[in-house]
């Protein structure tokens, strides 16, 4: 991959690595890719899901970093691009970091004829601090572990709902962390998936059916059912649930 030279932009840098082909990727579509990012300066790996592709995800969803949701729009299915983040826009590091994108697929989702119309959402406003995330002390985890933090009050969640949280994690090996709670406005945009439909990590599918919503976790998981990518420790709070949800395409 081409390594910018010289110093760290100041606005994101989308560079086209290679052209797709098919209809250009837009809000609302389902993307499905394989990517791996890295330090700008030293060139540190922090993710590497290109042998194992990512789980989809919708675009304009809220539900990857705000580099993938800027950078991505217009990338077809076989096209392949490079996003330089300055550290104002680096969610995982605070510093420049580099994505290198590859699209597998781009599909506009179909509504499932069994789900129910939309709207139906209920919503609990965040509270608390963000909690501080670091690799505990001891040995990575071999089984699931999950510790209940604080319990929600509101109605349980299901499979098959839409499901909005805030969490932060770190990874056992690397130590890189994630922070998707968001502070001020960012808390009313949180990290949106479909529980039960293999878009987040397995764990994350055994641990939340059946908690309230308002609940805050804390979950270890082992690399087995994380992404493979090594073990996981994970603070989540459940802030809303949408009883509807929109089918796979297909």
């Amino acid at each position: 991959m081409p390594i910018p030279a010289g110093p760290p932009p100041a606005k994101l840098v989308v560079v086209d690595l290679k052209k797709g082909s098919g209809r250009p990727a837009g809000n609302g579509d389902e993307l499905s890719v394989r990517y791996f990012n890295f330090a700008f300066e030293g060139h540190q790996v922090y993710e590497d899901s290109w042998r194992r592709p990512a789980p989809p995800f919708v675009l304009g969803g809220g539900q990857r970093v705000e580099a993938w949701e800027d950078g991505l729009p217009g990338i077809r299915a076989g096209g392949r691009r490079e996003l330089v983040v300055p550290g104002s826009g680096a969610t995982f590091t605070g510093a420049p970091e580099i994505y290198v994108v590859e699209a597998i697929s781009v599909v506009r989702p179909k509504r499932s004829a069994s789900a129910e119309p939309t709207g139906s959402v209920e919503r609990v406003s965040p509270t608390g601090a963000k909690p501080s995330i670091a690799v505990p002390p001891g040995p990575a985890p071999t089984k699931l572990v999950v510790r209940k933090l604080k319990e929600g009050s509101g109605d349980r969640i299901r499979r098959g709902e839409r499901i909005g949280v805030r969490f932060v994690d770190v990874n056992y090996e690397t130590e890189h962390v994630q922070d998707f709670w968001g502070d001020g406005q960012d808390a009313d945009a949180p990290y949106r998936f479909v529980l039960g439909e293999g878009d987040v990590r397995k764990g994350w599918e055994i641990a939340l059916p059946g908690q309230r919503l308002g609940t805050r976790l804390e979950l270890l998981l082992p690399s087995r059912l994380a992404y493979g990518d090594g073990a996981m420790r994970y603070v989540v709070e459940l802030i809303e649930r949408e009883k509807a949800s929109l089918g796979r395409a297909g």
